[in-house]
Protein backbone atom coordinates (compact mmCIF):
# COMPACT_ATOMS: atom_id res chain seq x y z
CA UNK A 1 0.00 0.00 0.00
CA UNK A 2 1.36 3.41 -0.96
CA UNK A 3 1.10 6.10 1.74
CA UNK A 4 1.21 9.69 0.53
CA UNK A 5 3.16 12.25 2.53
CA UNK A 6 1.79 15.29 0.67
CA UNK A 7 -0.61 17.70 2.29
CA UNK A 8 -4.26 17.57 1.29
CA UNK A 9 -5.54 20.32 -0.96
CA UNK A 10 -3.59 22.93 -2.91
CA UNK A 11 -1.69 24.50 -0.02
CA UNK A 12 1.76 22.90 0.35
CA UNK A 13 1.54 22.67 4.16
CA UNK A 14 -2.25 22.53 4.66
CA UNK A 15 -3.73 21.20 7.95
CA UNK A 16 -6.64 19.45 6.20
CA UNK A 17 -7.20 15.90 7.49
CA UNK A 18 -10.58 14.80 6.16
CA UNK A 19 -13.54 15.91 4.02
CA UNK A 20 -17.04 14.45 4.25
CA UNK A 21 -20.07 15.07 2.03
CA UNK A 22 -23.54 13.73 2.70
CA UNK A 23 -26.95 13.72 1.04
CA UNK A 24 -30.18 12.59 2.70
CA UNK A 25 -32.95 11.66 0.31
CA UNK A 26 -36.34 10.04 0.21
CA UNK A 27 -35.78 6.26 -0.07
CA UNK A 28 -37.13 4.49 -3.14
CA UNK A 29 -36.99 0.88 -4.43
CA UNK A 30 -34.24 1.86 -6.88
CA UNK A 31 -32.05 3.51 -4.20
CA UNK A 32 -31.47 0.57 -1.86
CA UNK A 33 -27.86 0.26 -0.60
CA UNK A 34 -27.30 -2.86 -2.69
CA UNK A 35 -28.50 -1.31 -5.95
CA UNK A 36 -26.59 1.90 -5.26
CA UNK A 37 -23.40 -0.04 -4.55
CA UNK A 38 -23.74 -1.84 -7.87
CA UNK A 39 -24.24 1.41 -9.79
CA UNK A 40 -21.39 3.19 -8.03
CA UNK A 41 -19.04 0.35 -8.94
CA UNK A 42 -20.22 0.58 -12.54
CA UNK A 43 -19.57 4.34 -12.59
CA UNK A 44 -16.28 4.18 -10.63
CA UNK A 45 -14.70 1.07 -12.08
CA UNK A 46 -12.35 -0.65 -9.62
CA UNK A 47 -11.91 2.38 -7.32
CA UNK A 48 -13.80 0.79 -4.41
CA UNK A 49 -13.10 -2.96 -4.39
CA UNK A 50 -13.89 -3.55 -0.71
CA UNK A 51 -17.55 -3.86 0.31
CA UNK A 52 -18.69 -4.70 3.82
CA UNK A 53 -22.14 -4.73 5.46
CA UNK A 54 -23.12 -2.31 8.21
CA UNK A 55 -24.54 -4.08 11.23
CA UNK A 56 -26.92 -2.67 13.82
CA UNK A 57 -26.72 -4.17 17.31
CA UNK A 58 -29.39 -3.54 19.97
CA UNK A 59 -28.59 -3.31 23.69
CA UNK A 60 -31.10 -3.54 26.52
CA UNK A 61 -30.36 -1.34 29.53
CA UNK A 62 -32.18 -1.41 32.84
CA UNK A 63 -32.42 -3.00 36.24
CA UNK A 64 -32.95 -6.68 36.83
CA UNK A 65 -32.41 -9.52 34.42
CA UNK A 66 -33.02 -8.28 30.86
CA UNK A 67 -35.06 -10.42 28.50
CA UNK A 68 -33.28 -12.24 25.70
CA UNK A 69 -32.57 -10.14 22.62
CA UNK A 70 -35.46 -10.71 20.22
CA UNK A 71 -33.49 -10.16 17.02
CA UNK A 72 -29.90 -10.84 15.96
CA UNK A 73 -27.73 -8.03 14.54
CA UNK A 74 -29.32 -6.70 11.37
CA UNK A 75 -27.75 -5.28 8.22
CA UNK A 76 -28.51 -1.58 7.80
CA UNK A 77 -26.34 -0.67 4.83
CA UNK A 78 -23.04 -1.09 3.02
CA UNK A 79 -19.56 0.42 3.16
CA UNK A 80 -17.49 0.76 -0.03
CA UNK A 81 -13.77 1.46 0.43
CA UNK A 82 -10.68 1.90 -1.68
CA UNK A 83 -7.58 -0.25 -1.15
CA UNK A 84 -5.74 2.45 0.82
CA UNK A 85 -8.67 2.98 3.23
CA UNK A 86 -8.50 6.68 2.45
CA UNK A 87 -11.93 6.89 0.79
CA UNK A 88 -15.23 5.39 1.90
CA UNK A 89 -18.82 5.56 0.67
CA UNK A 90 -21.42 4.66 3.26
CA UNK A 91 -24.81 3.65 1.89
CA UNK A 92 -27.89 3.44 4.09
CA UNK A 93 -31.60 3.73 3.26
CA UNK A 94 -32.08 7.39 2.34
CA UNK A 95 -28.45 8.32 3.03
CA UNK A 96 -25.18 8.50 1.06
CA UNK A 97 -21.98 9.66 2.77
CA UNK A 98 -18.61 10.10 1.06
CA UNK A 99 -15.52 10.49 3.26
CA UNK A 100 -11.98 11.07 2.03
CA UNK A 101 -8.52 11.71 3.46
CA UNK A 102 -6.95 11.73 -0.02
CA UNK A 103 -8.49 15.05 -1.04
CA UNK A 104 -6.58 16.71 -3.89
CA UNK A 105 -8.56 19.90 -4.50
CA UNK A 106 -12.15 21.11 -4.79
CA UNK A 107 -12.35 20.33 -8.52
CA UNK A 108 -11.30 16.70 -8.08
CA UNK A 109 -13.67 16.31 -5.13
CA UNK A 110 -16.53 17.82 -7.16
CA UNK A 111 -15.92 15.33 -9.97
CA UNK A 112 -16.02 12.42 -7.54
CA UNK A 113 -19.22 13.68 -5.91
CA UNK A 114 -20.88 14.18 -9.30
CA UNK A 115 -20.07 10.56 -10.19
CA UNK A 116 -21.82 9.36 -7.05
CA UNK A 117 -24.80 11.64 -7.70
CA UNK A 118 -25.09 10.31 -11.25
CA UNK A 119 -25.19 6.79 -9.82
CA UNK A 120 -27.73 7.84 -7.19
CA UNK A 121 -30.12 9.68 -9.51
CA UNK A 122 -29.58 7.53 -12.61
CA UNK A 123 -30.81 10.27 -15.00
CA UNK A 124 -33.89 11.07 -12.93
CA UNK A 125 -34.72 13.56 -10.21
CA UNK A 126 -34.73 12.64 -6.55
CA UNK A 127 -36.37 14.20 -3.51
CA UNK A 128 -33.51 15.49 -1.37
CA UNK A 129 -34.06 16.21 2.32
CA UNK A 130 -30.67 17.55 3.43
CA UNK A 131 -27.18 18.30 2.13
CA UNK A 132 -24.06 18.58 4.24
CA UNK A 133 -20.32 19.13 3.88
CA UNK A 134 -17.68 18.83 6.58
CA UNK A 135 -13.98 19.71 6.71
CA UNK A 136 -11.73 18.54 9.57
CA UNK A 137 -8.31 20.14 10.14
CA UNK A 138 -5.49 19.03 12.43
CA UNK A 139 -3.83 22.10 13.94
CA UNK A 140 -0.26 21.18 14.89
CA UNK A 141 1.66 24.33 15.84
CA UNK A 142 5.23 25.05 14.87
CA UNK A 143 7.86 25.46 17.59
CA UNK A 144 7.12 28.47 19.78
CA UNK A 145 3.43 28.64 18.94
CA UNK A 146 0.14 27.22 20.21
CA UNK A 147 -2.89 26.16 18.13
CA UNK A 148 -4.83 29.34 18.96
CA UNK A 149 -2.15 31.47 17.25
CA UNK A 150 -3.55 30.32 13.90
CA UNK A 151 -7.04 31.80 14.35
CA UNK A 152 -8.55 35.25 14.86
CA UNK A 153 -11.16 36.56 17.29
CA UNK A 154 -10.10 34.42 20.22
CA UNK A 155 -11.23 31.11 18.73
CA UNK A 156 -10.21 28.35 21.11
CA UNK A 157 -8.85 30.60 23.85
CA UNK A 158 -9.98 30.06 27.43
CA UNK A 159 -11.02 33.09 29.61
CA UNK A 160 -7.86 35.00 30.51
CA UNK A 161 -9.33 36.20 33.82
CA UNK A 162 -9.36 32.60 35.07
CA UNK A 163 -5.69 31.96 34.42
CA UNK A 164 -3.34 30.74 31.71
CA UNK A 165 -4.68 29.07 28.60
CA UNK A 166 -6.34 25.80 29.54
CA UNK A 167 -4.40 22.91 27.95
CA UNK A 168 -7.69 21.11 27.31
CA UNK A 169 -10.54 23.10 25.76
CA UNK A 170 -13.64 22.57 23.64
CA UNK A 171 -15.56 25.30 21.85
CA UNK A 172 -18.69 24.98 19.72
CA UNK A 173 -20.21 27.73 17.58
CA UNK A 174 -23.40 27.63 15.47
CA UNK A 175 -24.00 30.27 12.79
CA UNK A 176 -27.26 30.58 10.86
CA UNK A 177 -26.97 31.16 7.13
CA UNK A 178 -29.20 33.44 5.03
CA UNK A 179 -29.71 30.82 2.32
CA UNK A 180 -30.70 28.20 4.88
CA UNK A 181 -29.07 25.83 7.29
CA UNK A 182 -26.11 26.40 9.56
CA UNK A 183 -22.35 26.42 9.82
CA UNK A 184 -21.20 24.60 12.93
CA UNK A 185 -17.59 25.10 14.03
CA UNK A 186 -16.09 22.89 16.72
CA UNK A 187 -12.62 23.48 18.13
CA UNK A 188 -11.00 21.01 20.51
CA UNK A 189 -7.56 21.36 22.07
CA UNK A 190 -5.61 18.72 23.97
CA UNK A 191 -2.38 16.88 24.63
CA UNK A 192 -0.53 14.78 22.09
CA UNK A 193 -1.26 14.26 18.40
CA UNK A 194 -4.73 15.20 17.12
CA UNK A 195 -7.35 12.57 16.34
CA UNK A 196 -10.51 12.49 14.27
CA UNK A 197 -13.76 13.37 16.08
CA UNK A 198 -15.33 10.34 17.79
CA UNK A 199 -18.07 9.91 15.17
CA UNK A 200 -15.46 9.74 12.39
CA UNK A 201 -12.85 7.46 13.94
CA UNK A 202 -14.11 4.41 12.05
CA UNK A 203 -14.30 6.26 8.74
CA UNK A 204 -10.94 6.50 6.94
CA UNK A 205 -7.25 6.73 7.83
CA UNK A 206 -6.08 10.34 8.35
CA UNK A 207 -3.13 11.47 6.20
CA UNK A 208 0.30 10.33 7.31
CA UNK A 209 1.74 13.82 6.76
CA UNK A 210 -0.27 15.08 9.73
CA UNK A 211 -0.21 12.04 11.99
CA UNK A 212 3.61 11.92 11.96
CA UNK A 213 4.17 15.56 12.98
CA UNK A 214 5.92 15.87 16.35
CA UNK A 215 6.40 19.62 16.79
CA UNK A 216 4.42 20.06 19.98
CA UNK A 217 2.79 18.21 22.87
CA UNK A 218 -0.33 20.34 22.31
CA UNK A 219 -2.56 20.18 19.23
CA UNK A 220 -6.10 21.03 18.19
CA UNK A 221 -8.83 19.90 15.80
CA UNK A 222 -11.02 22.31 13.86
CA UNK A 223 -14.24 20.70 12.62
CA UNK A 224 -16.39 22.81 10.25
CA UNK A 225 -19.79 21.38 9.31
CA UNK A 226 -21.97 23.25 6.79
CA UNK A 227 -25.45 21.87 6.11
CA UNK A 228 -28.84 23.00 4.93
CA UNK A 229 -32.30 21.45 4.65
CA UNK A 230 -33.69 21.05 1.13
CA UNK A 231 -36.90 19.00 0.95
CA UNK A 232 -37.11 19.43 -2.81
CA UNK A 233 -36.77 17.44 -6.01
CA UNK A 234 -33.27 17.73 -7.50
CA UNK A 235 -31.21 16.30 -10.35
CA UNK A 236 -27.66 15.00 -10.03
CA UNK A 237 -26.37 18.26 -11.53
CA UNK A 238 -28.31 20.38 -9.04
CA UNK A 239 -27.18 18.33 -6.04
CA UNK A 240 -23.56 18.68 -7.17
CA UNK A 241 -23.96 22.43 -7.68
CA UNK A 242 -25.59 22.92 -4.28
CA UNK A 243 -22.73 21.12 -2.57
CA UNK A 244 -20.23 23.43 -4.25
CA UNK A 245 -22.06 26.39 -2.71
CA UNK A 246 -21.62 24.84 0.73
CA UNK A 247 -17.92 24.32 -0.01
CA UNK A 248 -17.51 27.96 -1.00
CA UNK A 249 -19.05 29.06 2.31
CA UNK A 250 -16.73 26.82 4.33
CA UNK A 251 -13.68 28.00 2.37
CA UNK A 252 -14.55 31.68 2.87
CA UNK A 253 -15.29 31.15 6.57
CA UNK A 254 -12.03 29.28 7.13
CA UNK A 255 -9.92 31.92 5.40
CA UNK A 256 -11.66 34.72 7.30
CA UNK A 257 -10.56 33.34 10.70
CA UNK A 258 -6.97 32.50 9.68
CA UNK A 259 -4.19 34.68 11.10
CA UNK A 260 -1.14 35.85 9.17
CA UNK A 261 0.82 33.05 10.87
CA UNK A 262 -1.58 30.45 9.46
CA UNK A 263 -1.45 32.01 6.01
CA UNK A 264 2.34 32.00 6.05
CA UNK A 265 2.89 28.49 7.39
CA UNK A 266 0.14 26.64 5.56
CA UNK A 267 0.69 28.22 2.15
CA UNK A 268 4.47 28.17 2.01
CA UNK A 269 6.39 25.32 0.44
CA UNK A 270 8.00 23.17 3.17
CA UNK A 271 11.71 22.51 2.95
CA UNK A 272 13.65 19.38 3.87
CA UNK A 273 14.08 19.09 7.62
CA UNK A 274 11.46 21.75 8.31
CA UNK A 275 10.09 21.04 11.80
CA UNK A 276 6.76 22.75 11.08
CA UNK A 277 5.85 20.33 8.28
Amino acid sequence: MTVSRRALGRWPNAPLALVLAQVRFEPAPETTPQLLAERIQQFSGSSYPHISPLQQVSFILGQGTPPAMAQPPAGVGLDLRNSENSEAIRLQPGLLTFTTSSYQDSNQFARQWRTFMDALCEERELRVMRLGLRYVDFIIPSVGHVPEDYFRDGIGRSPAVLGDQSPVAFNLYDFARENGGQLRMQYSRGFGPPALPPDLQDSVLPPAKLTTKTNSDISAVLDMDRWRPVNGVMSAETIASELQELRADIALSFKSVMTELADTEWKRQPTEGDSSC
